[in-house]
């Protein structure tokens, strides 16, 4: 039977991270096939502090995890479907030697993710309908042994669509979400240290609500050219105001 085809999110529907430590806190808790979660957990230690500059290259990951080439390609393309981890820029080609490049999200609804319910032992009817679809198109609901006879997968649906219609998130996984309020209200009081290249992507992360990966992209590369972080904030705030007028 064929691999089902997972279509990668749009950055508009995940969010930028400010620290690797809150994706690994959220990531433990995502269940999934052993080499989707230990592919995960080995991007994440080539991230620096806010998930960026991910690019360690599928010898690498192979070398790091032990996984042959078509696994670890499936479980980047799986990580990528649940949204958490974006590609930013593709380099595969017969005549490239160079690494795609990635950056950790999450995605702004969890309500699609199979996950922990409060560090309860798993099960399928703890999940909600749109996650159960998800770990059967996974693959990890028959590795389980999760008796899956009351749902059926529609394969003509994308099952990551289907999870933007709901708007609630799980109340036990809101730890990423808190963090990201209190930090832009503890913003206000900071001091930061413009010589830093942390604390000009700080500066920027707390000024700016909710960030995604492309954002997040063009702020790395605005730091890299020197650009002031106040200069940053405008730039990203007036291409937002003007991609919705």
């Amino acid at each position: 039977m064929p691999k089902p085809h997972f279509q990668d999110p749009p950055p508009s529907a995940l969010f930028a991270i400010k620290y690797s430590y809150v994706w690994l806190r959220t990531w433990r808790e995502v269940i999934a096939q052993p080499s989707v979660k230990l592919v995960g957990f080995a991007a994440a230690t080539f991230s620096n502090r806010s998930g960026h500059r991910v690019f360690p290259g599928l010898k690498l990951l192979m070398a790091t995890t032990g996984y042959s080439k078509p696994t670890v390609i499936d479980a980047l393309a799986t990580m990528r479907y649940l949204g958490f981890v974006y590609r930013v820029e593709s380099n595969r080609g017969a005549t490239s030697h160079l690494a795609d490049r990635y950056q950790l999200c999450t995605p702004r609804t969890l309500d699609h993710v199979p996950m922990l319910v409060d560090k309860e032992e798993p099960g399928f009817a703890s999940l909600n309908p749109v996650a159960q679809r998800v770990a059967i198109r996974i693959g990890v609901a028959k590795r389980l042994g999760w008796s899956t006879e009351t749902t059926r997968v529609v394969n003509s649906v994308d099952l990551w669509w289907l999870s933007q219609l709901t708007t609630t998130t799980h109340t036990n996984h809101t730890s990423h979400h808190s963090d990201r309020h209190d930090r832009h209200d503890a913003g206000a009081s900071r001091q930061y240290d413009f010589s830093d290249e942390d604390d000009c992507f700080d500066y920027v992360y707390d000024h700016v609500p909710y960030l995604d990966p492309m954002e997040a992209s063009t702020v790395e590369g605005m730091i890299a050219r020197e650009a002031h972080p106040k200069a940053i904030v405008n730039s990203i705030l007036a291409a937002r105001r003007n991609s919705a007028a």
